[in-house]
């Protein structure tokens, strides 16, 4: 297996649910540890605890539509090493419904962090519910 694709259905708007993905406040929500600027060619940083620091950067920016980062999935490592994989977030609006598609590809190996997208995922649609359970929009 090279890559890793995930998708998960969001019952708010394409630019609310980007919101929650881009916004540095809600990124570290449903990704803990995570930080970039959204910028072409802007490094990326994930803490991951333990001193586990994946380094990354932001491949492309097209809001409020797709975000895209390369990250070196060994801890310490800069993404000019060979060992880096691309991360791709594709949001989809159907009705007033958002798609949110994870595609990660370029594994050499069989990848260790399908099931880490899968906690990522639930937690944004967690995070996703509460704010609209609060009335935030």
């Amino acid at each position: 297996m090279d890559r890793i694709e995930r998708e998960i259905a969001i019952a708010a708007p394409v630019e609310r649910v980007w919101d929650l993905i881009a916004s540095p406040a809600s990124l570290a929500r449903w990704f803990p540890g995570a930080a970039m600027e959204l910028r072409e060619g802007a490094p990326a940083r994930f803490d991951l605890g333990a001193e586990d620091i994946i380094n990354g950067v932001v491949e492309r920016v097209d809001p409020p539509r797709l975000l895209s980062w390369r990250w070196c999935l060994a801890p310490g490592h800069s993404v000019q090493d060979d060992r880096t994989t691309l991360v791709t977030l594709t949001l989809t609006g159907e009705g007033g419904r958002t798609r949110v598609r994870v595609v990660e590809t370029g594994f050499d190996v069989p990848p260790w962090s399908a099931e880490n997208w899968d906690h990522a995922l639930a937690m944004l649609t967690a995070l996703a519910r509460e704010m609209q359970e609060a009335g935030e929009r």
